[in-house]
């Protein structure tokens, strides 16, 4: 099983139900199932669109938002492989990971000050831009994918050294996710689960 089927099957299943909600300044920020499957096809197009396929790197800079979500699940849609970021990163980390991964695109906030000589930039803020347009007019080249596909490079902080890529792929997260689900009896509706850690981690 890949992490693109949760996302599918999600969607068919609790389709109107809430999956993302965040106190964003003075409203509430709330997007369904169907929502998050629909701004996440978007990033794939957006993503064919800036010529990112499957395998190249992406950076994801950006503060923890339901929109950083459907940036991430475009990113593994598209077969990209998501190289998430603190926002407290430096710019000296920053550029080593760069020069590691050779990004081909980086997402990042306008409130982050980090630049980027490296791929295409795109600010967060398109993102919630693809949000408000109406439904999807065509759907993105969705690449075959298989377990054993990279889909994230997580770089540890570096606080003891320089900072290491883990190379994680679909299996190994999917194993997270079936042990999760043998652990704690979540119906899928009636549940809400509070996250404050940063999204990057």
């Amino acid at each position: 099983m890949l992490l693109t089927d949760i996302l599918k099957q999600s969607a068919q299943r609790f389709a109107s139900h809430p999956a993302l909600t965040m106190r964003m300044g003075y409203r509430t920020v709330t997007l369904t199932y169907a929502d998050v499957e629909r701004v996440s096809l978007r990033v794939a197009l957006l993503l064919e669109q800036q010529g990112v396929g499957k395998g190249d790197c992406v950076l994801l800079c950006a503060p923890n938002s339901p929109l950083w979500v459907c940036a991430f699940w475009g990113c593994v849609l598209r077969g990209a492989i998501v190289v998430p970021l603190a926002t407290q990163s430096t710019q000296a980390m920053v550029d080593k990971i760069a020069a590691a991964v050779n990004p081909k695109l980086f997402f990042k906030s306008q409130h982050t000050l980090l630049t980027a000589t490296y791929g295409k930039t795109v600010s967060m803020e398109h993102v919630i831009n693809l949000r408000e347009q109406e439904p999807i007019a065509r759907i993105p080249e969705l690449p075959a994918l298989v377990e054993s596909d990279i889909f994230q490079i997580m770089y540890t902080s570096g606080t003891t050294g320089d900072p290491k890529g883990v190379v994680l792929t679909h299996a190994n997260i999917m194993s997270n996710v079936m042990s999760l689900q043998q652990s704690f009896a979540l119906r899928g509706t009636r549940e809400r689960l509070l996250s404050i850690l940063p999204l990057s981690h």
